[in-house]
């Protein structure tokens, strides 16, 4: 079992994750609704700006680092991604 100073130190990050986190979900989900009539890629900017900050944000106060491959296998027409979620992570990532 951790010792309690390390669960301490888990719950600060975790703490400061979501001070940061939550603030920019109310934000960009507030922005990309208000603005409704710009284009959908206009308004994909702005969550894409929002999923740098959420992983930035993941890498800097839980650590979490991860590399992408396989780029090569997606086709460059439509698809669908069918995915079995066991995180919010895979959510903001994909």
């Amino acid at each position: 079992m951790p010792s309690l100073a390390y669960r301490i130190w888990l719950a600060i990050r975790a703490l400061f994750f979501w001070i940061l986190f939550l603030p920019a979900v109310l934000i960009a989900a507030m922005v990309v609704s208000l603005l409704f009539f710009l284009s959908v890629e206009s308004r994909q900017i702005i969550v894409r700006i929002w999923i740098e900050w959420s992983l930035g944000v993941l890498r800097l106060f839980c650590g979490l680092k991860y590399e992408i491959t396989g780029l090569e296998n997606i086709p460059d027409e439509g698809f669908i991604v069918m995915s079995k979620h066991s995180s919010t992570w895979e959510t903001i990532a994909l």
